[in-house]
């Protein structure tokens, strides 16, 4: 089905005058259609000349996944710009849209032809297409970014989408499809550990959804895409948008409301609350660890002072003693001295005393 491959008729110089009405040949006039389908699948000339220009003309067409890319960016751009809708459109009536836009112009004459087995075929492969998306939550976990896309505007949803032929990580998947819905790249804020699988209804694939957190509300959404009719945040538990949007969850984003999103706040509570008490533990062990080596510090210094003190006043003892004893020792020998010379001079005295007589 990937390679199933276009042929078109051989190039026309220019594109089919006139309003092109209903769905594929045969088919499409005779089966009701609501309002909006019919005014959907009514184009006039100017409106098919702006699409295959802007889209289709210029691009490479090479297989049926090729051109329905294209016809379903055109779809989008035209339901946006020119359609007025309430509940919204289907977007299975992309390939019956693509058979109204292309019959303006010839070089498709030949496969249009073809349109209803490639629709099941497109149809089979969305079904059976693996899908990621991630919840992205603002920095306080209150709110959640939702878009709600463009032929379902009253209902939101988390940005989500299929994997592209050659895709393999559903986690590259979910940032490629964040960044296509929202303009917003979450590579910095997805958690690669947390991640939830949702199951759908019966034939159609599963879809795994990732976490990003702290994502700030006041991040820039420079341009919504054609197929997205509003982004906004989500209060997860009175589900109030900023932007006072009149929507609803759709069944899925429903259920993730109410179950993955609580259950992921409660597990980073308490993983919060246990690095806070992990951190508060370990504030008071350091505080209690330098408590004790500055006990030991100022106990060490008051021991070294103390020695240190005590040979100080030994060593001044010592030099006072020995100071006295010299102090003390010359006295005596001035003493003796001074006795010597007091005993020789009286010896001198009384001698000259005698020779006189």
């Amino acid at each position: 089905m990937e390679n199933a491959s276009l042929s078109r008729g051989k190039r026309s110089s220019g594109f089919k005058r006139g309003r092109s009405r209903g769905g594929y040949p045969n088919k499409g006039n005779s089966e009701r259609k609501d309002k909006n389908e019919e005014h959907l699948l009514t184009l006039t000339h100017d409106q098919a000349e702006e699409l295959i220009v802007k889209f289709i003309i210029n691009e490479p067409i090479n297989t049926i996944i090729d051109l329905y890319h294209l016809l379903r960016k055109a779809f989008h751009y035209h339901l946006a710009k020119n359609v007025k809708y309430h509940k919204g459109l289907p977007s299975q009536l992309i390939m019956k849209f693509g058979a109204v836009l292309l019959r303006h112009y010839p070089d498709f004459e030949d496969i249009i032809p073809q349109f209803p087995e490639f629709e099941r075929l497109i149809n089979l492969r969305n079904k059976t297409q693996p899908c990621a998306g991630a919840v992205i939550f603002n920095p306080s976990f209150t709110k959640v970014l939702c878009v709600s896309h463009a032929f379902m505007p009253k209902q939101f949803s988390f940005p989500k989408g299929k994997f592209e032929e050659g895709e393999t990580d559903a986690k590259s998947v979910a940032i490629r499809e964040c960044r296509e819905e929202t303009n917003i790249d979450i590579s910095d804020f997805i958690l690669e550990e947390d991640s939830f699988v949702y199951h759908r209804s019966k034939g159609r694939s599963d879809v795994k959804m990732f976490f990003a957190v702290n994502v700030p509300e006041t991040i820039e959404i420079s341009e919504i895409p054609d197929e997205i009719a509003f982004i906004d945040w989500v209060d997860v538990k009175t589900l109030k948008t900023n932007k006072k949007l009149r929507w609803f969850p759709d069944p899925q984003a429903e259920l993730i409301l109410k179950n993955q999103i609580p259950a992921f706040i409660k597990k980073i509570k308490t993983k919060s609350e246990s690095c806070a008490k992990e951190a508060s533990e370990e504030v008071e062990t350091k505080y209690i660890e330098a408590s004790e080596e500055k006990e030991e510090e100022v106990e060490t210094k008051y021991i070294e002072a103390s020695e240190e003190k005590g040979k100080e006043k030994e060593t001044k003892y010592i030099e006072a003693s020995e100071e006295k004893e010299e102090e003390k020792e010359t006295k005596y020998i001035e003493a003796l001295e001074e006795k010597e010379e007091e005993k020789e001079t009286k010896y001198i005295e009384a001698s000259e005393e005698k020779s006189s007589k």
